[in-house]
């Protein structure tokens, strides 16, 4: 079975900004609605009955955490969190387990999602799609509680960033959208990249950036304007649903696996009054100190 993941190398070089586990996740507060916590959601299916599927593997998927956390490779070792969540994205009644890290001194998001298989009698894991354009996979799922969805053909999608720093002080930071429907797809919609073109050795902070705005193969836009249309004009076709809430908890002791799942589970929202950004804005990740100049084709 294949992994989502997003590679990469961070350098240690102070002009290679990495993006820290506990930053802001764009959610925005709006009316709260009351989270209806019983274990009955979407389809009609008896949610908590199939906890205990998850927890009969939990050997399974505890080696996995344990062999990311104690690998000899410093570039994928968990330095970051590791967290573990449920759900029903796909919404066809069977639950989701997923485990997700940020991993390595850039924070790489790896992601492995579980199933209940159809007679409800085991779990299965799901396979990743290969990216279409060859390169490896890997949304940030642990950066998002909330998650914006979309409806298209019976069919739920998720907007979900990527941040993945590509080399010394160089980041990229992309938008893609994954469905969950027997598999794991994803498709990429578009993005930037931030590199620093001069750095302040003396204030410790980018003097000068250099930004580049572009859709999903990499051709250039003209602006963050530009880059707001082409999500806008991705979504155009598919409903937009009610932002969905996912409660990520610590990996836990074998003893404390059906409690810590309940507890994920109480807090998974379908009808979530919440909403998230799809992109943070470039200069979050550099502030509004450096002088920044958008990149166009020469």
């Amino acid at each position: 079975m294949a992994f989502m993941t997003a590679c990469g190398k961070a350098s240690a070089d102070p002009g290679d900004v990495t993006k820290d586990a506990s930053a802001e996740t764009g959610i925005v507060e709006t009316d709260e609605k009351e989270n209806d916590t019983t274990a009955v959601k979407s389809g009609g299916a008896d949610y908590e009955s199939q906890l205990d599927l998850f927890t009969a593997e939990y050997s399974n998927w505890k080696i996995l955490y344990e062999d990311w956390a104690s690998s000899p490779d410093e570039d994928v070792k968990v330095v970051g969190e590791y967290k573990v969540a449920v759900a029903d994205l796909n919404r066809n009644g069977r639950l989701e387990f997923i485990c997700s890290s940020l991993q390595g001194t850039g924070l790489f998001g790896v992601t492995v999602v579980y199933e209940v298989n159809e007679s409800y009698d085991g779990v299965i894991r799901l396979d990743s799609v290969d990216d279409k354009d060859g390169e490896d996979v890997g949304g940030d799922f642990i950066s998002h509680p909330v998650l914006n969805c979309y409806e298209k053909d019976g069919i739920y999608y998720y907007a979900v960033e990527d941040y993945t720093p590509t080399g010394a002080s160089l980041i990229e930071e992309c938008l893609y959208a994954y469905s969950f429907e027997d598999c794991i797809d994803h498709e990429k919609i578009g993005g930037y990249t931030l590199k620093v073109d001069e750095y302040d050795y003396d204030a410790w902070c980018a003097k000068s950036v250099l930004v580049k705005f572009c859709d999903a193969n990499r051709d250039y836009l003209d602006d963050d304007k530009a880059l707001d249309k082409l999500i806008k004009d991705y979504w155009k076709d598919y409903k937009e649903q009610p932002c969905v809430e996912i409660k990520w908890v610590d990996v836990p002791e074998e003893s404390d696996c059906l409690a810590s799942l309940k507890e994920s589970l109480e807090g998974y929202n379908e009808d979530s009054a919440l909403t998230c950004e799809l992109l943070p804005d470039y200069r979050t990740h550099h502030g509004d100190t450096p002088e920044y100049t958008i990149r166009h084709p020469e």
